[in-house]
């Protein structure tokens, strides 16, 4: 999906979305949310992360989902290697 609107323009959908988002539970045995390109943003914001258009504009990448999925993947197992195990 393109949307041609900002995650820090102060419209009213928008705005609607980050409150939204500020009411998801964050504790550990609510979902998980992922956010890809506004999405991001939008979970940043929400969070009080600093969240601005950047200097080079627009930018765009191509990458077919199943190498992103591959990725992500791979990124999590290595995030859940450093977290402590929490069973007994």
């Amino acid at each position: 999906m393109w949307i041609a609107s900002n995650a820090y323009d102060d419209l009213p959908w928008v705005n609607k979305l980050v409150n939204y988002v500020q009411h998801i539970p964050r504790d550990e045995k609510a979902p998980k949310v992922v956010g890809i390109c506004f999405g991001h943003q939008i979970i940043g914001r929400a969070y009080n992360a600093k969240v601005s258009k950047s200097a080079r504009g627009w930018e765009v990448r191509k990458i077919k989902i199943q190498k992103l999925l591959v990725i992500a993947c791979a990124k999590l197992q290595e995030y859940n290697k450093l977290m402590p195990s929490t069973s007994s």
